[in-house]
């Protein structure tokens, strides 16, 4: 968040071991320690095998009553480390500069995890290096073992060029405070109960197994050699999604073997395909692969899983396997590094829109049943979930007056949107299955969905849904008018990026207002449909579903719950509770029991002060959630 204090910037680099799991320098691995600090702050360079002197420059800056402004390029990182080693700083008073995030922003999230090296010649910035450091971790070296003056001459030549791409992106005026929090989160990690994920793994185990014999036996009662020898377990992968197509369909159309194969599994004498024609057709669209046969993805086995009980078996072998093997093994193996604790990382430089991803393992992807396993260590786990953040951020975007008005009287949108087509009197006549369909069909053109595209998520039938476009668009029509001049700006202005097949496509930046965030886009042609390149008389053109999506995503989830985080974790600072996880729209919280009531005085005030910020014209709504194991 901005501040009146004068800002002195401080320039940093830390150089650690990597004795983690698979060589990770990661702060939660109590193996790694700081091995050099090096930093700059007045010009004056300055490095150390400790944190000291960094601590000291930056206690002095808050007692002078000025504010440090911490710079590093992987900033979260560094962060980590200084939390980790100096717990008792108050770092939420500091400012945060990240060029790593810079230049993925100022990309339009083009650059995704850029090397410090790389941002410096997009500036023109040359300087060469006595060390090439990354080549010789690759090649196996301990950076402890490293002389210790050449380590000190690379860190001084690594924040020379740090501080020359930030005086470049300085323009950019991004906010990085929220990486601090993120930090925090990767460091504190998720608590697992381990005897609980050892009973868990074990009830998987079995269910897997006994589901993988039903799916064999039947295969195996309808299938043979071609020689007429019979089927083993053994001579067919019963997960395999060629498997399970063949036995549904026929397809692939050598049976359970290549082109080249000799011999393949292929359909008993009496025995056929599990599906007649009409429902293969009805399930699948497009032709199959000879060699691979039918897709068979999630929406494929929900549509046919009340109809086979092979398919069941099936899905139920597939759906314990990787939570088996996605979370469950790779969970207790970390566990045995970290006393106990998961730690999931938060990418700031990954997406499209901008978003938060997770990685190693996805924290935000993690199913009901294995977030059961984190349990609180200070009491409840509190999740706090922002509601309908896309359509405030809509509202926002778009200044549509009656979605404001609407969301202000509390009115519900998917009724208002929705009445006039199901001829609702009042909300109290919607169905949970109307409600649903109308749900979907808003957030999808949000999203930037088609009436076709849209039609085949919701399950609704066309002409229904072009009637519920018809009907939001109609209510407001200011969305639609921001969605086409979003469109239409960046038509105006885009540059050749390339060319395929003979002929340039091309790529533009569009940036949203700068009291939402400053935040850029990055967009690309790609191949456009037929009725489109008759009407354009080209190939290519940008999608409108992402100059749709993007900005609405971008802003709900990176700038709306980011600038709360920032404010929440300032608030937190101060109490005994620790900040976990967030998932796209929610924050989760570790802390005492009976602190809703707190946590809701918290909120209430950090939305305040998220909406001035951002200007949002609407309240943001939140609920919370609260447990000792995470819901």
């Amino acid at each position: 968040m901005p501040s009146s204090k004068i800002v002195e910037d401080i320039y940093f680099d830390l150089e650690t071991t990597a004795r983690g799991p698979d060589s990770s320098p990661e702060a939660h691995y109590k193996e790694n320690y700081l091995v050099m600090c090096g930093y700059t702050a007045w010009g004056h360079y300055n490095y150390s095998n400790t944190i000291d002197d960094l601590v000291r420059e930056v206690e002095r800056m808050l007692h002078d009553g000025s504010r440090p402004r911490l710079i590093a390029h992987n900033l979260k990182f560094d962060l980590k480390w200084l939390l980790r080693l100096a717990p008792e700083v108050p770092w939420h008073m500091c400012e945060f500069y990240c060029t790593m995030t810079a230049e993925y922003r100022i990309s339009g999230h083009r650059t995704k995890f850029i090397s410090l090296e790389k941002a410096a010649t997009n500036y023109s910035i040359s300087l060469k290096k006595t060390l090439d450091l990354g080549a010789l971790i690759k090649q196996g070296v301990d950076v402890a073992d490293i002389d210790k003056k050449d380590l000190s001459k690379y860190l001084e030549q690594d924040v020379k060029l740090l501080r020359a791409v930030y005086i470049s992106q300085e323009q950019a005026g991004y906010d990085f405070d929220y990486i601090l929090p993120l930090a925090r989160m990767e460091l504190n990690g998720l608590p697992l109960h381990e005897e609980k994920t050892r009973g868990e793994l074990k009830s998987l185990a079995g269910i897997h197994a006994a589901a993988i014999r039903v799916v064999e036996s039947n295969i195996r009662s309808s299938l043979v050699w071609s020689d007429g020898t019979a089927v083993n377990s053994g001579d067919f992968k019963p997960l395999a999604p060629r498997t399970i197509s063949y036995y549904l369909t026929g397809y692939p159309e050598h049976g359970l073997g290549g082109k080249n194969d000799k011999k393949h599994v292929v359909f008993k004498q009496g025995h056929g395909p599990h599906l007649d024609q009409t429902k293969i057709k009805s399930v699948w669209s497009a032709e199959p692969n000879p060699n691979l046969g039918y897709p068979i993805n999630v929406g494929v086995l929900d549509d046919l899983v009340k109809q086979s009980p092979v398919v069941a078996a099936y899905k139920e072998a597939k759906d314990a396997n990787k939570i088996i093997n996605t979370y469950l093994i790779p969970f207790l193996t970390e566990a045995k590094h970290t006393g106990g604790t998961i730690h999931p990382k938060l990418n700031t430089c990954s997406t499209n829109t901008g978003r938060l991803s997770s990685s190693n393992p996805n924290g935000q992807n993690i199913p009901p049943t294995v977030r059961n396993l984190i349990k609180s260590t200070e009491g409840y786990i509190y999740e706090i979930d922002f509601a309908q953040l896309e359509m405030i951020g809509a509202a926002t975007l778009s200044r549509d007056s009656k979605m404001i008005s609407d969301i202000l009287d509390g009115r519900d949108i998917h009724f208002e949107s929705g009445k006039e087509v199901f001829q609702w009197k009042t909300p109290a006549d919607m169905t949970k299955e109307e409600r649903r369909t109308v749900k979907g069909v808003n957030f999808g053109l949000l999203y930037g969905g088609g009436a076709a595209g849209i039609s085949e998520n919701t399950g609704a039938n066309k002409a229904t849904v072009k009637k519920l476009i018809a009907s939001f668009y109609e209510r407001y029509p200011g969305v639609k008018d921001w969605q086409d001049e979003v469109y239409q700006e960046i038509t105006r202005c885009p540059w050749v990026e390339g060319h395929k097949d003979g002929e340039s496509y091309r790529a533009a930046i569009w940036t949203a207002p700068a009291e939402h965030g400053r935040r850029r886009y990055y967009f690309e042609e790609s191949a456009s449909p037929l009725w489109k390149q008759r009407q354009d008389g080209r190939t290519f053109s940008f999608k409108p579903t992402e100059t749709k999506n993007y900005p609405i995503q971008g802003f709900a989830g990176g700038d709306i719950v980011m600038c709360a985080l920032s404010v929440l974790d300032a608030v937190l600072a101060f109490t005994d509770a620790k900040l976990r996880m967030t998932v796209h729209d929610s924050i989760v919280v570790d802390w005492s029991k009976d602190k809703e009531r707190d946590l809701e005085h918290i909120m209430n005030k950090v939305c305040e002060l998220v909406r001035t910020e951002l200007s949002i014209p609407v309240p943001l709504v939140y609920d919370i959630e609260a447990e000792v194991y995470w819901l």
